[in-house]
This record gives structure tokens, C-alpha cells and sequence, in this order.
């Protein structure tokens, strides 16, 4: 396992509390020029990492895919990278109580973090075959939906089409009104209506 400068300054400067008042920079000066500190620092790390337990694959700062670590007794969690080759940084758990405050409250959350995960696997079978049901549901409601549109169109093509008889009827009742009256007209406004009301 490859140890990155970047996790021996935070596990010196944040776990061991030294070389606080130096930068990443000034620390990769120092432990280039001190191979027994480094060696001891490296050893330190490992032995803890090796100890440890693993929480979850996630992103960390400019990094898509790691992994999370958690030694539970000392409180450290070591992010590893995608490959599982390097440790790239490390923290330590701070819940912002005192060292059995932080310890009691992770002991909690882990706790609740097992229940979270045991009724997940209990769950996750019967919640995906509801999925699966609702969704064979949606897809059955579409269709049905599908259908009722097309049956829609057919009606609404229908009715076009009656209203479009509806209205040649209307026509053809209004032809042969106008050829009542006109025949009839011709009838009555004959010259004979003509003498008879407009000469006197």
C-alpha cells in the first residue's frame, strides 16, 4: 500500500499533533531528508489502517471514487484511492464532544448505520418486486391510455364525418325549401299578381 506525502503530513499534523507549525511543503522537505521518521510515520499509518474498518465507496474532494476506512479505536478514517493502492488523506471522527463523547456517539451511529443496512437487505427484494409491479401497472395504465386516445380519434373522426353528413343535409333541406318557394313563387307572382297589384 502506497502512502501519499499528503496522508503522512495529516496523520503527523492531525493524529500525532506534530509539525503543526509547519506547511505540506515545508513537511515534504523534512521527511525527504528524515527516512527513519518517514519509515515510522509509514508504519504507524499501516498498522492503523490495517485495523480498520471499511464504511463506503464515495467522492472525496477532487477524487470521484474512494473508499473510507474507520479505525474505531483510535477515531481515524483513512481514505484510500479507486484502485485501493494509496492512502490519499486521513481525519479523524470530531463530533465536537470530548474522546468518549465522539466515541460513544460513533458507537450509536454505527449501530443505527447495521440496523440502516440489515433492514435494507431484509427490504430491498419485496421494494424492488413492488417496483416491478408498478411499473408493469404503469406500462398496462399506458396502453390502456394508448387505446383510449386511438378510440378517441376514431370517435372524434366519426363524428366529423356525421357532422359532415348533419351538414349536407341542412343543404339539401335548404335546396329544396328554396325550390318550394321559388316554384311556388313562380306560381303566384305570375303577370296575373303583377296586374292585379301593381296595376290599377
Amino acid at each position: 500500500m502506497n502512502i501519499t506525502v499528503h496522508s503522512e503530513f495529516r496523520y503527523a499534523t492531525r493524529i500525532l499533533k506534530e509539525h503543526l507549525d509547519k506547511t505540506e511543503d515545508m513537511f515534504r522537505r523534512i521527511i525527504s531528508n528524515e527516512c527513519e521518521y518517514k519509515e515510522k510515520l509509514n508504519l504507524a499509518i499501516l498498522e492503523e489502517y490495517n485495523q480498520s474498518m471499511y464504511l463506503v465507496c464515495d467522492t472525496f474532494g477532487k477524487y470521484e471514487e474512494t473508499h473510507f476506512y474507520l479505525n474505531k479505536e483510535t477515531l481515524n478514517i483513512f481514505v484510500v484511492d479507486k484502485e485501493q493502492s494509496s492512502i490519499l488523506s486521513c481525519f479523524k471522527v470530531d463530533f465536537d464532544l470530548s474522546e468518549t463523547g465522539t466515541k460513544t456517539m460513533l458507537d450509536v451511529l454505527l449501530s443505527e448505520w447495521e440496523n440502516h443496512k440489515n433492514k435494507l437487505v431484509e427490504n430491498k427484494n419485496d421494494l424492488e418486486n413492488n417496483k416491478q409491479h408498478i411499473k408493469s401497472e404503469i406500462k398496462h395504465k399506458n396502453e390502456e391510455i394508448r387505446q383510449l386516445k386511438d378510440r378517441i380519434k376514431s370517435l372524434e373522426e366519426s363524428t366529423h364525418t356525421l357532422k359532415t353528413y348533419s351538414d349536407n343535409i341542412d343543404k339539401e333541406i335548404k335546396t329544396l325549401d328554396y325550390n318550394v318557394k321559388n316554384t311556388l313563387a313562380k306560381i303566384i307572382y305570375s303577370f296575373g299578381y303583377k296586374k292585379e297589384v301593381l296595376i290599377k
